[in-house]
């Protein structure tokens, strides 16, 4: 494998190419001393039926694996049914050590899939990085209702990951829901709490005024404050997912300051 090394200002990139069933891959590395997460990206495009996964060797050795999932977090056994499994990664996954308490946690943008497992002694992560599936079909040509996919790659795309070492602590203790806020502009919504994100700003489908919807990995135990100074919050209420209101909510000095119950929140905000 051809390796490339090249300094920048802030960081150190590590560039390698490999070539699979005739397609080309670019892997890229970026060390930051200002992150300790270290970010990754894969370049490339799978051959035609082929799935390609990245594999990464980790003196772990875990018996379940801490997920992120779109209702709050959850813990999965390595192997169920099976092998090797593939669970769906949402944003991103801790393993820890059952001896020593170090981890690894691999962080994503996107969904993808990840599979681990013992292997050699050393603990084995399969992250699915490039996937060109064509449909399947009977006797070639009858296509099979459960599987309705039918197109294939045909250009380049990225696969972009981060991977983030910890010596001890569960994902929580190390902030690694914290490291998935991606956002590609600024919000004009703010949350005083670093464990709770805005997911949504929209004008309101049912009603007047603004919704505004919160999400975090588990409920916060202190209460909240959201703010939005471009907007000027006059009343807020707290609504439920179809936009209708349960309850009016404090706003002190332009803030929204009330209790999360569960790990979504919607609120619906009025100008003053």
């Amino acid at each position: 494998v051809s390796m490339e090394v090249v300094e920048h200002e802030r960081e150190l990139e590590i560039i390698s190419s490999v070539e699979l069933n005739g397609e080309s891959f670019t892997r890229r590395m970026w060390f930051s001393n200002h992150s300790p997460a270290l970010r990754c990206r894969v370049e490339g495009k799978a051959a035609e039926g082929y799935s390609v996964l990245l594999r990464l060797k980790a003196d772990i050795h875990a018996t379940k694996l801490s997920m992120d999932t779109p209702g709050g977090i959850i813990e999965r056994p390595p192997l169920r049914i099976y092998n090797p499994t593939f669970w769906p990664l949402h944003q991103f996954v801790h393993i820890v050590d059952e001896n020593s308490g170090r981890g690894f946690a691999v962080v994503q943008a996107l969904p993808g899939a990840i599979s681990y497992q013992e292997n050699e002694g050393n603990g084995q992560i399969d992250l699915v990085a490039m996937r060109n599936a064509t449909k399947e079909t009977v006797k070639g040509f009858i296509g099979i209702p459960g599987n309705p996919a039918a197109g294939h790659e045909r250009e380049s795309y990225d696969f972009e990951y981060s991977l983030v070492f910890t010596e001890s602590g569960d994902w929580k203790d190390n902030g690694i829901h914290r490291m998935v806020h991606h956002q590609i502009v600024d919000s004009p919504v703010t949350v005083d709490s670093p464990d709770v994100r805005v997911t949504a700003v929209k004008p309101a489908s049912r009603g007047e005024g603004i919704i505004i919807r919160l999400y975090a990995p588990f409920i916060p135990e202190a209460e909240i404050a959201v703010e939005a100074p471009s907007l000027g919050i006059g009343r807020a209420f707290l609504c439920d997912a179809r936009e209708r209101d349960l309850e009016a909510l404090e706003v002190r000095d332009g803030r929204v300051c009330f209790r999360m119950k569960g790990n979504i929140a919607t609120l619906r905000v009025l100008t003053r």
